[in-house]
């Protein structure tokens, strides 16, 4: 290889590194910058419409004579479905669980979590509106009063026997499941797993409600809970599912990412928690961290690159 192509390979090299840089930038603590950018506000309109699907289309599954099987794997099936449909845009979150996750673990800003529970909580509601106004109504009066609606839009409570306390570590233990298969599946360090995720989290959706409907309805989402509150008028227990889902995201969030992580290790326990500049990006396989070349460096070196290449071709 002559010295003109070593150097062209060089430049090349550097543009690879370069780019692989820019896609992995450290996340910002606060983040208002990034209220200046379409992406942003994109994410946020995709979390609001998703989880309105979310609320809309699972609820409408919630019918008087519908089986557990039927309400879990309309839940399972519709979180998979959308996940798989914005995951590109703002991840998919439809959750204030999976999002306090993000946040605790660092890998989102504080403003976009804090917006992307505003959009879901705001997406809720207008599912829960919606499927009000597309409940059948059974017309036929008995007396002066008309039958209730085939289907009612209610808030998730939980069984007569089952106490405030049951709700919460309930619905803790399915978000833990849940927001447990949504860090599994975005970990791109883990091997041979390509593909998977959207079902994988939707079953994980699945999982819960086999087991919590009929103890606390497995609201397994505070933003649907709220929603669905908001239309009914029902506040009852509303704090437990708050609980629950906030305990069980911020557990299972930092259990996989400083224990079952490719790159969990001690050293970046202590750096999520003491270091203002924390990446989780920047703890290889082992958990140590490596160098990334500083982008000001790369630039120069191709500026430099580039001169050479042009004064051997003026040769």
């Amino acid at each position: 290889m002559s010295i003109f192509q070593e150097e062209v390979v060089s430049l090349v090299s550097s543009q690879i590194i370069k780019t692989q840089y820019s896609q992995s930038e450290m996340v910002p603590v606060v983040g208002v910058k990034e209220l200046k950018t379409g992406k942003f506000w994109s994410a946020i309109v995709a979390e609001a419409v998703g989880t309105a699907l979310l609320v809309g289309v699972g609820g409408g599954s919630c019918t008087e004579n519908a089986s557990v099987v039927q309400v879990s794997l309309a839940f399972g099936v519709c979180v998979g479905t959308i996940i798989w449909c914005i995951a590109h845009v703002s991840g998919g979150h439809i959750n204030p669980a999976v999002t306090i996750g993000y946040l605790v673990t660092r890998k989102m800003s504080l403003i976009k979590g804090a917006c992307y529970v505003i959009s879901q909580c705001t997406g809720a509601t207008l599912g829960a509106t919606m499927l009000l106004a597309l409940s059948p109504r059974n017309e036929e009066q008995l007396g002066n009063k008309t039958m209730n609606p085939i289907l009612t839009v209610s808030a998730p409570q939980p069984r007569p026997d089952v106490t405030g306390l049951q709700t919460v570590t309930i619905e803790s233990v399915i978000v833990f499941v849940l927001v447990l298969t949504v860090f599994a599946a975005c970990d791109n360090r883990r091997k041979g797993f390509d593909g998977c995720g959207p079902l994988s989290i939707g079953l994980s959706v699945t999982m819960g409600h086999l087991w919590a409907v009929p103890l606390t309805g497995a609201a397994t989402n505070p933003a649907a809970v709220f929603g669905t509150a908001l239309v009914s008028k029902i506040w009852s227990y509303h704090w437990a599912y708050w609980l629950g889902g906030l305990f069980g995201g911020i557990g299972a969030a930092l259990f996989y990412d400083l224990v079952l992580a490719v790159n969990a290790s001690t050293d970046k326990l202590k750096s999520i928690f003491t270091d203002r500049d924390y990446d989780h990006d920047n703890f290889n396989e082992e958990g140590r961290i490596h160098y990334i070349p500083n982008k000001h460096d790369l630039f120069e070196k191709d500026i430099e690159q580039q001169q050479n290449i042009e004064e051997k071709c003026s040769i």
